[in-house]
């Protein structure tokens, strides 16, 4: 239910100095209490338009992928990790903080693809073209292994081309 307030006697002065009365009202609404049901909020969260582009389903795999490697990266045995990425086992802490961001960029993807709209997927397109540039500058410099960077700096602009092709493809279907 909705509570309805008078706003009365409140005096406004015009362009010219002149004071004028004005009355108005404005309206707060209830807070519905099945809003803040985790059912309601799990609902919400998975709902998805029917049927998808095929950007959007591209955006979609792109992020159970980038999950699929971010969950490796954060669970993956010291051994191993440290023999992939070329990182000292004491510094595995930096490879798992990668990897846990990794898998935070693929539940964004996956879920902006699920919205349906091609404006998102294109928004991918542009940040992963930037990745092997800001990826590069950390290897120049020395701040990150070469190892620990190349699959990403070779894999995003890849991704971000065929997401690309598929939104360009798609357009040309259509118009």
């Amino acid at each position: 239910m909705a509570t309805t307030y008078q706003l009365v006697d409140r005096t406004l002065s015009d362009v010219r100095g002149r004071s004028k009365r004005r009355a108005g009202s404005f309206t707060i609404p209830a807070i519905d209490s099945a809003m803040s049901t985790p059912k309601s909020f799990f609902a919400t969260l998975l709902e998805r338009p029917e049927p998808l582009s095929p950007l959007a389903r591209y955006t979609c795999y792109n992020g159970v992928l980038y999950m699929a490697l971010g969950a490796g990266m954060y669970l993956g045995p010291p051994s191993i990790l440290s023999v992939v990425t070329g990182t000292a086992p004491e510094a595995l802490g930096s490879v798992r903080l990668s990897g846990m961001s990794m898998g935070i960029i693929g539940w964004f993807y996956f879920m902006g693809g699920r919205t349906g709209r091609d404006s998102f997927g294109l928004s991918t397109v542009v940040d992963r073209a930037a990745v092997p540039f800001l990826l590069g500058a950390l290897v120049l410099t020395g701040q990150v292994p070469l190892q620990l960077v190349a699959g990403v700096a070779v894999l995003d602009p890849l991704l971000a081309v065929g997401a690309y092709l598929i939104w360009r493809r798609s357009t040309r279907a259509e118009g």
